[in-house]
């Protein structure tokens, strides 16, 4: 059987890679810093193989619009020990250099990044930040100097047509495509099958509930799942469920027999895993064998992982453009069971479940990039107003919900007072773990997460904000409002304090909790349960995983006839 795979030669098998780079790993061979840079787009692709995958994305179709030489930097790290030409087939020039080393020569460049990664204080614009892509190409093309590009996600305004021409017209080397089409076949996973990445080592709080799925993927036997993670002992253990297929890893695999670690029909159950190793050359081969068997399947989206997007994105781009979905980075098609993103409490589910009527609208604080639009896409969701302060993921959310017709974005700290000014903390995971409150405990049970910045904004009451959006027009998108959806890192009580009115409509209230204090002055998971009591609401669930930090559903009163 041929299954068609969206890349057509991506690597070498790692028994054929040789020790030294060969013609087609050439232009990896690391290369000095030209003195005086040309006028040219350099595409920074740092991070793991999914922030590398959008930004090679983003900087082919923007090398391309702007009619500029595209030269792409691909350092080999920790986060990827693999070549450029160790991955690709391609003729880009590429060299390979870390980023301090262009410190000496940040006065050459014209900044396109989503930070200032140099932390050498250069002015910079987010690429994500743009609302059309006109402007991103007018951007580009203000300036004599030559462009540094530096993204891990592939920004919204970019045309969808163009991002999945451009995935699909990425070359794979034929070893890796062959690995994952044997595995398709020897585990008899041609039809339909679910695909599980469950993320562990780095996303701490944010990690999937291994747990939980387990329990799940135990309990639907007449199901077939794919299971994929960074942790070994997350793969061992879903290996023993006779629905479970988990492909066994070339880099962390202790060969039992000669032979074995090649074989696409064994399983990783009873293999010796090593540590320290996992973002190894071969690991990464590994991990891209995962991304296309998975690209396979219908995927459960247990993060917002750049992985787990990419895989989205493939199976997207093999689909016809005028289906393809219209955020190619945030969404996937509509292919994502209604389980999908808080595992740790179904939401849609849970109220299914009991027989309650479905939630019409969503009013989410704290909505980020718009990473569970989606979700709420495909349980029904036709209207919504998501809330977010910070500008760089504001103006990603604003583009997404250009697209979506009843779906509105504004930029506000919500707070329980109005126009005080608050010193924002800004998180280093793409500011997910950004709040009002100054991190506590935060610093000591999340230690890779940083503050290194911070914001004055000045706050609106939720309530305020409300009556703003319905006078801009939008009074018939805020009637169907009915579930409060927030994720504002311990600030959740200041905020519902400041919504008296706004709570008058809501039945549904799905809200982060914490335990032990996480950030200064954060409200007690008690108090909030107290305060949502006298509201008219009650506790129906609530589930906290590692770190104290959880989800809880508060469901009205009235609905449950209480």
């Amino acid at each position: 059987m041929k299954i068609s795979l969206p890349w057509g030669r991506l690597f070498r098998s790692a028994d054929a890679m040789p020790a030294e780079p060969s013609a087609a790993s050439a232009s990896s061979v690391a290369a000095p810093a030209p003195a005086i840079p040309a006028r040219r787009l350099v595409c920074y692709c740092d991070g793991g193989f999914g922030n590398r995958f959008n930004a090679l994305v983003t900087g082919l179709i923007l090398a391309r619009r702007a009619d500029l030489p595209l030269e792409v930097v691909w350092p080999v790290n920790n986060w990827c020990g693999a070549r450029f030409g160790e991955l690709f087939d391609s003729p880009l020039t590429v060299i390979e250099r870390e980023l301090v080393s262009f410190v000496a020569e940040k006065g050459e460049y014209q900044y396109l990044m989503t930070e200032d990664h140099l932390q050498q204080g250069v002015s910079f614009r987010s690429p994500l930040g743009f609302e059309q892509e006109s402007e991103l190409l007018a951007c580009v093309g203000g300036d004599d100097k030559p462009v540094f590009l530096y993204t891990p996600l592939i920004p919204a305004c970019l045309p969808p047509d163009e991002v999945l021409a451009q995935v699909r017209a990425l070359q794979v080397r034929p070893e890796i495509q062959r690995r994952a089409e044997a595995f398709l076949v020897a585990k008899g996973l041609q039809g339909e099958f679910f695909g599980l990445q469950i993320r562990k080592t780095d996303f701490g709080a944010n990690a999937a509930d291994d747990e939980n799925l387990f329990n799940l993927v135990k309990s639907l036997p007449d199901r077939r799942f794919f299971v994929c993670s960074d942790d070994a002992g997350v793969e061992q253990r879903f290996a023993s469920l006779a629905n479970v297929a988990v492909h066994a890893k070339q880099a962390y695999v202790e060969k039992l027999n000669p032979g074995d670690w090649m074989d696409p029909t064994q399983d990783c159950s009873g293999r010796i895993y090593h540590g320290n190793i996992n973002r190894s050359a071969a690991s990464v081969i590994d991990a891209v064998v995962d991304l296309l068997i998975l690209s396979h399947s219908k995927v459960v989206r247990t993060s917002g992982s750049t992985f787990l997007s990419t895989a989205l994105l493939l199976q997207a781009a093999r689909a016809d453009v005028a289906t393809a979905p219209v955020v190619p980075q945030a969404a996937a098609a509509s292919i994502v069971p209604a389980q999908a993103y808080k595992m740790s409490l179904p939401l849609f589910d849970t109220i299914r479940a009991l027989g309650l009527p479905a939630p019409a609208g969503i009013l989410q604080v704290g909505a980020s990039y718009g990473q569970e639009m989606q979700y709420f896409l495909e349980n029904g969701i036709r209207a919504g107003l998501f809330i977010e302060p910070l500008a760089e993921p504001f103006a990603h959310l604003a583009s997404v919900c250009r697209k979506i017709p009843g779906y509105v974005a504004m930029q506000a700290l919500c707070a329980d007072t109005s126009g005080q000014t608050h010193t924002f903390h800004v998180a280093s995971n793409g500011g997910m773990s950004s709040s009002i409150l100054k991190p506590a405990q935060h610093l000591q049970v999340f230690d890779y997460v940083k503050f290194p910045t911070s914001v004055e904004l000045v706050s609106h009451t939720l309530d305020e904000v409300m009556a703003f959006v319905c006078e801009s027009g939008h009074s018939e998108t805020l009637d169907k409002l009915d579930t409060l959806y927030m994720d504002t890192q311990g600030a959740e009580l200041r905020i519902m304090v400041g919504a008296p009115q706004t709570l008058r409509q809501i039945n549904y209230i799905f809200t982060e909790v914490m335990r032990g204090e996480l950030y200064e002055k954060q409200a007690s998971f008690q108090s909030v349960c107290a305060w949502l009591d006298v509201m008219g609401f009650t506790l129906n669930n609530v589930y906290f995983g590692p770190g104290h930090t959880g989800d809880a559903l508060f469901i009205r009163k009235s609905l449950l006839g209480l």
